[in-house]
């Protein structure tokens, strides 16, 4: 491994994925969905030619984790133009982190990535849903080539929960959101939802935009600056205990990514749904990595998220209002997330919008477009894209209304952060070389 300057562990690794022609051509149309194409047997380890990627083939080099940040990288070592010319010439070129990966895999999930498959005509957007064909294994050094992009995973599954069980013709629904903060995304929720009533809670700051819509009670009606306790949720079941409205509860707290603390937050999300007896709440869920084979939890049901990290294995989990013990078999739940994460997502679906280079045809671009068309369809008198539409339209018209939805959309999320979309299609086919 080669070192990377102000990296803790300071090492990356390059691997070169062969793709032919086709291939090529179908990545960089579809740059979300080329890992699909890099099994074990089509990757070359190309660290050691590295100066010869960089200055000949003009490849990018970025931290997987916030691309547009450069690796500074540092190579002592004497490289062999001609073998690299040999072994490093064609395909596409990536990087990885080294983070003390396991190298001795299986690699069985290759077995289901066949070119017969790539072009998936079933749409899951469900756990119950997954078929269970393989146990979780590491996957290193294969690439990652899906989004991560947490600020819009996170506007489009509370888009997705919202249209499940809110009415657009219900007077007023009350949300309570736990860990609500920054809340760029609330101020965009709450035009696509004028019927919605938010009391957020987060001792972090919020956007400076929801205090001004409190002060004047224009749909924020609470702001709390402090941590979710039993305490506040006692307080808002007192609240709401009479209500005659609909009432649900949102959570995204994490206090970190260990299982303790993981597992003790769910614990803290179904007791605070459990004390303030919600009609539907929508929480953060994974089964333990360390735990037994039997992670014992609630029943409900369970959402698949869209551009989530590549080897994430949350989930969001929909609850009603009485809890029903459940038993959740560890093994099938991370052998299902790794199938989902490494076939699904990056195989290839039939969108509702026009060919462009922005979206492709990847899992989460589509479900974003079919969590669009539903939006509209629900909500067609009272959501803010109007001004959008084309009556009267044709079918292709339709497709460019929620195409240009799903770019407003990304657009006003680019306004408080990095274009995670945009940065990743840039890289992708910038080291698909020839």
């Amino acid at each position: 491994m080669q070192r990377i300057e102000g990296l803790e562990d300071g090492k990356y690794y390059i691997g070169r994925c062969i793709l032919n022609d086709k291939q090529k051509e179908i990545a960089y149309n579809n740059p979300h969905c080329t890992e699909y194409f890099c099994n074990y047997k089509n990757i070359v380890e190309c660290t050691d030619c590295v100066k010869y990627l960089l200055n000949n083939k003009k490849i990018k080099l970025f931290n997987e984790d916030f691309f547009e940040q450069k690796l500074d990288l540092k190579n002592d070592t004497k490289e062999d133009i001609k073998t690299c010319k040999k072994k490093c010439n064609n395909g596409y070129i990536y990087n990885h982190i080294e983070r003390n990966e396991e190298k001795n895999n299986k690699f069985e999930i290759d077995n289901y990535k066949l070119m017969d498959m790539f072009k998936n005509n079933d749409f899951i957007t469900k756990y119950s849903d997954l078929p269970y064909l393989i146990n979780y294994e590491n996957t290193f050094p294969k690439p990652k080539t899906v989004v991560h992009w947490g600020q819009l995973k996170m506007l489009l599954i509370t888009i997705l929960f919202l249209i499940k069980v809110v009415d657009p013709d219900e007077k007023e629904v009350h949300i309570i959101y736990a860990g609500s903060a920054r809340g760029d995304n609330i101020l965009l929720l709450a035009e696509m939802f004028p019927n919605t009533i938010w009391y957020l809670v987060d001792p972090r700051p919020h956007n400076k935009k929801l205090y001004t819509k409190l002060n004047n009670k224009d749909q924020i009606h609470e702001i709390l600056k402090e941590y979710f306790t039993d305490d506040i949720a006692k307080r808002y079941s007192e609240k709401f205990k009479n209500r005659n409205h609909k009432l649900l509860f949102l959570s995204d707290i994490r206090e970190g990514t260990e299982d303790e603390k993981v597992l003790a937050n769910q614990e803290s999300n179904a007791n605070w749904h459990r004390i303030i007896q919600p009609d539907f709440s929508y929480l953060k869920f994974r089964c333990g990595y360390e735990s037994d084979k039997i992670y014992k939890y609630y029943k409900g049901e369970i959402y698949l998220q869209v551009y989530a990290p590549a080897s994430s294995t949350e989930a969001r989990i929909l609850f009603k209002k009485e809890l029903e013990d459940y038993e959740y078999n560890i093994d099938e739940y991370q052998g299902k997330m790794l199938y989902f994460n490494r076939v699904i997502r990056p195989s290839y679906h039939k969108t509702l919008f026009k060919e462009n280079y922005y979206f492709d045809h990847c899992y989460d671009c589509t479900y974003f477009s079919y969590i669009i068309k539903n939006y509209l369809s629900k909500f067609s008198n009272v959501n803010p894209f109007s001004n959008q539409k084309h009556k009267g339209s044709t079918n292709n018209k339709k497709s460019k209304d929620i195409f240009s939805i799903m770019k407003y959309i990304t657009n006003y999320l680019c306004k408080h952060s990095q274009d995670k979309i945009k940065s990743h299609n840039n890289y992708v086919r910038n080291n698909i070389i020839q």
